[in-house]
């Protein structure tokens, strides 16, 4: 999911660039770059108090359907690692 200026209309293709933080070590972090295909799922149109003269009116959801193996499995772990931090006890 993410905000748009502009509505995309449902099944619209799309290539996103997607980073996720990778924490290498204590002192520092990097990024990873993924491109992922994807192909949007619904939209929806932003209640006029979150939409700004010229900011993002529309939130769009998406199906990730195109993703190299490598980054699937980086972005898994990614997602293991966050969720672990907020509710350790639910993850297996």
């Amino acid at each position: 999911m993410f905000e748009s200026h502009a509505a995309i209309p449902p099944h619209t293709r799309l290539e996103l660039e997607c980073y996720a933080p990778v924490q290498c070590d204590h002192d520092r972090q990097t990024r990873l770059f993924m491109r992922i295909g994807a192909q949007v799922r619904w939209i929806r149109e932003l209640p006029e108090a979150f939409g700004d003269q010229g900011g993002n009116r529309y939130r769009v959801g998406v199906a990730f359907d195109q993703i190299d193996p490598q980054d699937q499995v980086r972005l898994d772990e990614y997602v293991k690692k966050r969720l672990m931090m907020v509710s350790p006890q639910r993850i297996t």
